[in-house]
C-alpha cells in the first residue's frame, strides 16, 4: 500500500431541472424574517440617555451626581442673573419646562413661561413672606426624580433657602442637558 493520496474526483454539477425549487428545500420549515439591515452590536456598546447627557457615573443604587456642581453659575451666567435678580420669573420658567418634560418627554416650545401662574405663586409667596424659596424644595425633589440625582430633602432645603440663584440655575442646567439630548445636540454643547 502507498501512503499517496489519491484525488478526489469533482462532483458533477447538476442541471437546474434536478435541483429543488425553493418551496420544496424549505418544506416544513418555519418562514423567518427577511434581514434589511446589518446586526448592530451591542456588547460594550453604550446606549445614550437623554437624562444622564453627560453621562456621570451612576452609583449602586441607580443614582448619580448633578452634572454641574452648585456653584457651577458661570457655566449659564444669563439664567443665574435672572434667577438672582428676578426669581419668580427664573422659577417660573424652570417649573414649566420640567412640568413639560414630564408630560411630553419633549423640550418646552417656548422655553418655559415667563408669566404664567408658577411666576405669580412664587411672586406672592417672595413679595409676601418671603418664602419662595420653599418652592424651590418641591421643585428640585422633582429634579432629582427625574434625573434620578443623589441627595435629599435635607440638602435641597438647605440648598434653596442658602442660594436660590445657585440651586435654580443647576435646575436650568440640568434641564437644558435634557432638552439639547431630546433636539439631536448631542454632546452637549452647554453647561456639561
Amino acid at each position: 500500500m502507498s501512503s499517496e493520496k489519491l484525488p478526489c474526483p469533482p462532483l458533477p454539477l447538476l442541471p437546474p431541472a434536478f435541483l429543488p425549487s425553493s418551496e420544496q428545500r424549505n418544506e416544513g420549515l418555519p418562514a423567518l424574517p427577511m434581514v434589511t439591515s446589518q446586526p448592530v452590536s451591542t456588547i460594550g456598546a453604550m446606549q445614550f440617555n437623554p437624562l444622564n447627557a453627560a453621562q456621570k457615573p451612576v452609583d449602586a443604587k441607580g443614582e448619580r451626581e448633578f452634572s454641574n456642581g452648585f456653584c457651577s453659575c458661570c457655566n449659564a451666567p444669563g439664567f443665574f442673573l435672572l434667577s438672582w435678580c428676578c426669581p419668580c420669573i427664573a422659577y417660573g420658567q424652570v417649573r414649566t419646562r420640567l412640568q413639560h418634560l414630564n408630560d411630553t418627554n419633549q423640550p418646552h416650545p417656548d422655553g418655559g413661561e415667563s408669566c404664567g401662574s408658577n411666576t405669580w405663586v412664587h411672586c406672592l409667596l417672595t413679595s409676601c413672606f418671603g418664602a419662595g424659596w420653599v418652592l424651590q424644595i418641591v421643585n428640585r425633589n422633582e429634579v432629582r426624580k427625574r434625573y434620578h440625582v443623589a441627595g435629599d430633602g435635607c440638602e435641597d432645603c438647605m440648598g434653596a433657602w442658602c442660594c436660590t440663584p445657585c440651586q435654580m440655575t443647576q435646575d436650568h442646567q440640568e434641564l437644558e442637558l435634557e432638552e439639547d439630548a431630546r433636539r439631536g445636540q448631542y454632546p452637549p454643547t452647554k453647561s456639561a
